[in-house]
């Protein structure tokens, strides 16, 4: 396993290959929440589940719609925290050197156990 450097770390190119429930998780989430509350609002009234499905629909969607804002804002807040990291990572290398390797050997004392 090679070792990576700060700005290796912080290279967006591999984000291109994320699973398809990572992609969508805001509107998986969304719809989750949206359905479960609208069943549970069903069974706290004492009302048949699919009582409502117009209502339940506009909620789920409502919902869906709301985790896809919130998972937008979320990357665009990520990708410029780490624009910002890049940025000063690139001004003052020297703070970030690759540390050298140590062995656990070298870590660690010898050790006798006693019985």
């Amino acid at each position: 396993m090679e070792r990576k450097t700060a700005l290796e770390l912080l290279d967006p190119s591999h984000h291109d290959d994320v699973s398809v429930l990572y992609k969508n998780w805001g509107i998986i989430s969304g719809s989750f929440v949206g359905s479960i509350g609208a069943l549970w609002y069903n069974w706290a009234n004492r009302r048949p589940t699919l009582s409502g499905l117009p209502r339940s629909l506009i909620i789920v969607a409502s919902l869906a719609g709301a985790g896809r804002l919130l998972q937008d804002y979320r990357d665009k807040r990520l990708a410029q925290r780490d624009a910002v990291l890049r940025h000063y990572i690139s001004l003052h290398p020297e703070d970030f050197e690759l540390p050298p390797r140590v062995k656990y050997s070298e870590v660690f004392g010898s050790w006798i156990p006693v019985r």
